[in-house]
């Protein structure tokens, strides 16, 4: 097994408990109430990314 090094790390630190603007984005519009697929249909995505931006988001709000 080989180990992978970036060619370009991060120069800067990411806090995560701060949501994206697109986890923000999907979980004030589960806050007003819209389904998984609504919100889908809404942003234009697949209703599985909504899951994964969603639970991300629960967890970074949690931890607030």
């Amino acid at each position: 097994m080989t180990s992978t090094t970036l060619k370009n790390p991060p120069t800067h630190i990411v806090d995560p408990t701060k949501m994206t603007p697109r986890e923000a984005e999907v979980y004030a519009l589960y806050r007003a109430g819209l389904t998984t697929r609504q919100i889908a249909e809404k942003l234009g995505i697949c209703q599985g990314s909504v899951g994964a931006r969603l639970t991300i988001a629960k967890e970074k709000a949690r931890s607030q």
